[in-house]
């Protein structure tokens, strides 16, 4: 077996940088982080880890999708075995036949939660494709910096 050339054996092999993106193409891969946040956090998290790089627009808008994503799931969460589980529970046992009802009630409150978080990332989407720079939610845990 020959004996490697130094010159061939010291050049490191690196993976091709994709191109980054274009300014329309950088503005819809943002509203897609956006609008993609009525489907959960995957899409917002794809856009983030994968085409951050790409664009600065994506880069921000993905970081802020992505953030509101976080912070709705976990109110979501909280919600949900807050109010569903402790407090409807709680009346279950302390009003028979009526806790029922009101647990049922409070068992609507997490789709409620979903409604506003489907509105906000609409609000976000058309901000983003009309043009604005820099969208922020009213509320989000900013956790990605």
């Amino acid at each position: 077996m020959p004996e490697p050339t130094p010159t061939t054996a010291s050049v490191p092999v690196t993976a091709p940088q994709p191109a980054p993106f274009g300014a329309e193409t950088d503005r819809q891969a943002a509203l897609v982080a956006h609008l993609g946040g009525i489907l959960g956090p995957l899409p917002s998290l794809v856009l983030f880890l994968g085409f951050r790089e790409r664009g600065p627009l994506v880069r921000e808008e993905s970081k802020e999708a992505l953030n509101w994503q976080i912070t709705w799931c976990l109110a979501a969460l909280a919600v949900q075995v807050a109010l569903v589980g402790a407090i409807g529970g709680l009346l279950a046992v302390l009003l028979p036949g009526f806790g029922w009802t009101v647990q049922a009630l409070l068992s609507l409150v997490p789709w409620l939660l979903y409604l506003v978080n489907v509105a906000l990332s609409v609000v976000a989407g058309i901000r983003i494709g009309q043009g604005a720079v820099g969208y922020r939610y009213p509320f989000a845990l900013r956790l990605l910096k």
